[in-house]
């Protein structure tokens, strides 16, 4: 009996913690326990590399989810890498016909993203688009920078989008770089569709996220360091995972 109550307390005083660095932990745990999921049900031949710049693996699931759950066909990777070649092993791995457009203004980021799909046998399901970032009026700020349009546009043509993942441009190439993305793509939005904006525990993409709700009235749903909105809510896409569960209830 005695025993269980100072179980109880620990594990009160646990969930009761609102600090910055176990909130860290929490965010660990989930990426320990979705890495375990996504090294077990995909098989690469070759090493990609991770960076600090890499979508987090919880992330990953969560955007594979809403790929499986929603059957999305028209998918824009903006900021791609990591995100792209697990969504194209996905898409193998289901025998999809569903399209990439990974978007990145780096020339030669994107030859390392297009050797290593090759390599992989996924490049059937990935169109990489180049577009440098230029002086946008897609903007918050006046001196914001974005990917050039006409060469989005040229990509994508009218195609019917239903998954946009938001992962560039990097936060410190202008003030509220990742902004375009909804004010340029919401005319070619499918009726049903995720957006999915990383690194929004920054000051900037919160600022961001308050303004495509106005522009999609949509209720941002917010999660760890990444927010989704989506029209899809009969199924539930969030991941579940139990390794912090276990630790307060051990």
């Amino acid at each position: 009996m005695f025993k269980q109550k100072i179980k109880k307390r620990i594990r009160n005083f646990i969930t009761s913690l609102d600090l910055p660095h176990f909130k860290v932990i929490r965010w660990q745990l989930d990426d320990l326990a979705a890495q375990n999921i996504l090294s077990s049900h995909f098989n690469f031949s070759s090493y990609f590399p991770l960076t600090n710049w890499s979508l987090r693996p919880s992330t990953i699931l969560h955007v594979l989810n809403d790929i499986s759950i929603n059957s999305r066909k028209c998918i824009v990777d903006i900021g791609c890498g990591v995100s792209t070649i697990y969504m194209a092993k996905h898409l193998d791995l289901i025998k999809s016909r569903a399209k990439i457009y990974a978007i990145d203004e780096s020339e030669s980021w994107l030859r390392i993203l297009d050797d290593y799909l090759k390599r992989e046998g996924l490049s059937q399901y990935v169109e990489l688009v180049h577009a440098p970032l230029i002086p946008s009026g897609l903007a918050i700020s006046s001196n914001n920078l974005w990917y050039d349009t006409d060469i989005l546009k040229s990509a994508i043509n009218a195609n019917k989008i239903d998954l946009i993942l938001v992962d560039g441009p990097s936060g410190d190439s202008s003030p509220f770089a990742r902004f375009g993305a909804v004010p340029h793509f919401k005319n070619f939005l499918s009726n049903r569709y995720s957006v999915f904006i990383d690194d929004t525990s920054r000051k900037d993409e919160k600022e961001i996220v308050k303004r495509w709700s106005d522009e999609l009235n949509l209720h941002p749903l917010v999660y760890n360091r990444y927010v989704q909105f989506t029209t899809d809510n009969e199924f539930y896409s969030e991941p579940f995972f139990q390794m912090y569960d276990k630790l307060i209830k051990f």
